[in-house]
C-alpha cells in the first residue's frame, strides 16, 4: 500500500497513526509542501490490511448538519472576554465541564522551548488557561491522544474536544461504536492551516531562538498584529501574519476544504463574527474585544449552551448574517497567487525570505494603501 488517500486531500488529521496496530504509519514533514505533516508508511511494518484508508475521514462523506440556533456570543467575565481574544465561549464550556461535569478537556495549546502547538488532555484549570486565544498553526495531534479520548469515553467521562472541523471529524471516525452521550464536538471556523515548521522558521530567522510568549493576535482582545515575547510586530512588518491572511502557504487540502460550508460536523461551531450588526446585549465600544459566532448545530450542543448562560451573554441571530459574514461558511479560502513560487523558494531560501519574494504586493498593500484608507475614513 503506497496511499491513504491523495496528498491534496490529506488534512494531516493523524487518526491512520491511531488505527494502525502494526505502527506502520508516522507523520512526517514534507518541506516540498511547505512543512506540512503527512502520513509516511512503513512498507516492511505494513500488512497492508487497508484498514487506515477504510477510516480516513477523507475517504468518506461527512455527517454534516444544519444549525438550529445562531448566536452572538460572549463571556460575561471581561478578563475572559479580553484575553480570548474573540467571545471566549471555547473557554468557558471548557471550564464548565472541568469544573461542573469532572470531565476533560482535548484543545490546542501552545508549549515553548521547544516551540509546539499541539492538542493535549486537560483536567484542570491551570491548564486550561492555556488553550486561550487563537492559533494560526496546525495544532498536531498524536496517536495516543486519540487514545486517551477514547479510554475516557469508556470510564464515562464528559469529554469536550475542541479543533478545526477536519479534527472534529477524525475523532467522530476515531469513535464510532462507542456511547457518545458524554462528547461534546466543537469545530472552529477554519480559514486554512500553516504548518508548525514554517511558524518555527519565522521565529528563528527572526533571531528569536528562546520563545517565552507568543501571541498570534497581539496582547489579547481581538488586537490584529503578532507579539514574541515583550516584541509586537505590526501585519506590514510581519510576514508569517501577512502569509496566513492571504493563503499564502496553508496545506493543499485547505483550499478545497470539504468543511468550509454552513453545515457542520460538529455540536457547535465557534468563530469571530465577522459583519455582525448592532447588539442589544452588548455595549458597542466592547465589539473591538470580539464577538463569538456560535453555531448551535445538534441537540448535544443546544445542552451545553443552555448549561453556560449564566456565564455567557447570548443573542440570537439570524444564520444568513453569520454566513455572509464568514467565507469560510460559503466556500474555502482561495490559494495566493504566488503559491508555488513560495512552495518552490521555501526550502530552498528559508521562509522570509520566500514570503519577501512571494508577497511584495501584499506588503505594498498594507504598508501604504491600508493606512491611505484609514486616513481618508478619519
Amino acid at each position: 500500500m503506497i496511499e491513504i488517500c491523495s496528498k491534496d486531500k490529506c488534512t494531516g488529521c493523524g487518526l491512520c497513526t491511531n488505527i494502525c496496530a502494526h505502527h506502520a504509519i508516522t507523520m512526517q514533514i514534507d518541506m516540498h509542501c511547505n512543512g506540512h505533516l503527512f502520513p509516511k508508511i512503513d512498507i516492511q511494518k505494513c500488512v497492508d490490511c487497508g484498514l487506515c484508508i477504510s477510516k480516513c475521514p477523507q475517504n468518506k462523506s461527512q455527517e454534516k448538519v444544519s444549525p438550529i440556533c445562531t448566536y452572538a456570543a460572549w463571556n460575561k467575565d471581561y478578563n475572559i472576554h479580553w484575553q480570548c481574544t474573540s467571545g471566549g465561549v471555547a473557554f468557558t464550556l471548557g471550564k464548565y465541564i472541568i469544573e461542573q461535569e469532572h470531565g476533560v478537556v482535548y484543545a490546542s495549546v501552545l508549549d515553548y522551548n521547544p516551540l509546539v502547538v499541539h492538542h493535549v488532555r486537560i483536567d484542570n484549570l491551570r491548564r486550561l488557561e492555556d488553550s486561550k486565544c487563537s492559533k494560526y498553526v496546525q495544532s498536531t495531534i498524536d496517536a495516543t491522544l486519540f487514545k486517551s479520548l477514547k479510554n475516557d469515553l469508556k470510564a464515562g467521562k464528559n469529554v469536550l474536544f475542541v479543533g478545526t472541523p477536519c479534527q472534529v471529524d477524525a475523532v467522530r471516525n476515531a469513535v464510532v461504536g462507542l456511547d457518545t452521550t458524554h462528547l461534546l464536538l466543537v469545530d472552529i471556523i477554519c480559514h486554512g492551516v500553516p504548518s508548525l515548521k514554517s511558524l518555527d522558521d519565522y521565529v528563528k530567522e527572526k533571531g528569536e531562538q528562546e520563545v517565552f510568549d507568543l501571541s498570534f493576535r497581539g496582547a489579547g482582545g481581538g488586537h490584529v498584529g503578532m507579539k514574541i515575547n515583550s516584541k509586537s510586530i505590526a501585519i506590514k512588518d510581519c510576514w508569517y501574519y501577512m502569509g496566513f491572511l492571504k493563503g499564502l502557504y496553508y496545506r493543499p487540502s485547505c483550499y478545497q476544504c470539504r468543511y468550509a460550508d454552513k453545515n457542520r460536523v460538529g455540536d457547535i461551531t465557534l468563530g469571530d463574527f465577522w459583519g455582525i450588526g448592532r447588539l442589544e446585549k452588548m455595549d458597542n465600544s466592547l465589539r473591538k474585544d470580539g464577538v463569538n459566532v456560535v453555531l448551535v448545530n445538534r441537540e448535544q450542543g443546544r445542552k451545553y449552551m443552555s448549561a453556560i448562560s449564566v456565564s455567557v451573554d447570548c443573542e440570537e441571530r439570524a444564520l444568513d448574517e453569520a454566513v455572509n459574514g464568514n467565507k469560510q461558511l460559503r466556500f474555502a479560502s482561495k490559494r495566493h497567487f504566488n503559491y508555488y513560487l513560495f512552495q518552490m523558494l521555501y526550502p530552498k531560501i528559508g521562509f522570509i525570505a520566500a514570503s519577501r519574494m512571494s508577497l511584495f504586493l501584499d506588503k505594498f498593500f498594507y504598508s501604504a494603501v491600508v493606512p491611505l484608507i484609514a486616513r481618508i475614513k478619519r
